[in-house]
């Protein structure tokens, strides 16, 4: 996120940039996502998941409604909702969004950051048209691999 403003508050506040075109969930509604800007949506997620892992952080939300839109021409997204993020590779809480959450949380066995890359995928692949997976094979085949070499 950008910075935007320091100002001394007698509580804790934090002051984030507006991004006025909302979620891919919002987006979606005004005008649906296309191919090109979900191939665009997947790489720069999976930049973004690839540095907070580099951090050894693991975000555990990751949907629609926490991806915020910052422009569709060009296609510019931010990670947002870091509520759920934990620091660390040994994670066994069940949490998330129960649509989006990868099948290896929730079975009281310890899993690590890789469960969110499938996610990254799942989730703009919900609000697209039907029949996209096929096409999004080779642009996240490398992603997928690098991750699973981990």
């Amino acid at each position: 996120m950008q910075y935007v403003d320091f100002t001394d508050y007698e509580k804790p506040t934090l002051v984030m940039e507006m991004l006025e075109l909302g979620s891919l969930k919002d987006q979606h509604k005004v005008a649906p996502i296309t191919m090109e800007e979900t191939i665009t949506l997947l790489h720069q997620s999976l930049r973004a998941l690839k540095y907070l892992h580099s951090q050894k952080l693991t975000h555990r939300d990751i949907k629609p409604a926490n991806i915020l839109v910052q422009s569709r021409a060009p296609f510019r997204i931010k990670l947002a909702d870091f509520g759920l993020t934990k620091k660390g590779s040994f994670l066994e809480t069940t949490c998330g969004t129960p649509l989006y959450t990868a099948p290896e949380i929730g079975t009281g066995q310890a899993y690590n950051a890789s469960v969110e890359t499938g996610v990254c995928i799942v989730a703009p692949a919900s609000v697209v048209d039907d029949g996209m997976g096929q096409s999004l094979e080779a642009s996240c085949k490398q992603s997928l691999a690098d991750d699973r070499s981990r």
